[in-house]
């Protein structure tokens, strides 16, 4: 099985300085333990989306990012996975305004990415975000991903 980031930020949580906001605190020290439990039970793989925005900004804080992602499989963005983020973008899926996430989720499901794992709870991984994203990989012909944050991917016996 697969699992994947849906985008730089959460390569982000994993590599940046622990947080003094206790929310974020709390969800770098998840990631942190996500990404180790994860790599015994999955194979991952980031796409190259993903690796682009982990490389910008700050250089250090960039090295780090592309250092943490070196061990995992990069996958590209094939012709299909523009389509069916537009797909996305037009049953509402997700809704217009972010539809830079699309593309993540597309490029994940056209290559048969089983997970997708993501601290973006609004627009990706809340309820009415992910039937309808299950629901447009169905009518397109894809099997649908299963979306959520990492402690929801691997259980909060993990935490």
């Amino acid at each position: 099985m697969y699992l994947a980031p849906v985008n730089g930020a959460a390569v982000s949580y994993l590599t940046a300085r622990r947080s003094r906001e206790t929310v974020v605190s709390a969800n770098q020290s998840g990631m942190r333990t996500w990404w180790h439990l994860a790599q015994q039970q999955f194979e991952l793989v980031a796409s190259s989306l993903v690796r682009d925005e982990a490389g910008q900004s700050d250089r250090g804080a960039a090295t780090e990012r592309i250092d943490a992602l070196r061990p995992l499989r990069i996958v590209e963005v094939t012709d299909e996975a523009p389509a069916l983020a537009s797909a996305f973008i037009q049953t509402q899926a997700v809704p217009r305004e972010a539809a830079e996430h699309s593309l993540h989720i597309a490029t994940a499901v056209v290559h048969g990415v089983a997970y997708l794992a993501t601290w973006k709870l609004r627009h990706i991984a809340d309820a009415e975000s992910i039937a309808r994203v299950e629901q447009v990989c169905k009518d397109e012909g894809y099997e649908p991903i299963i979306i959520g944050t990492p402690r929801q991917l691997l259980g909060e016996q993990h935490d």
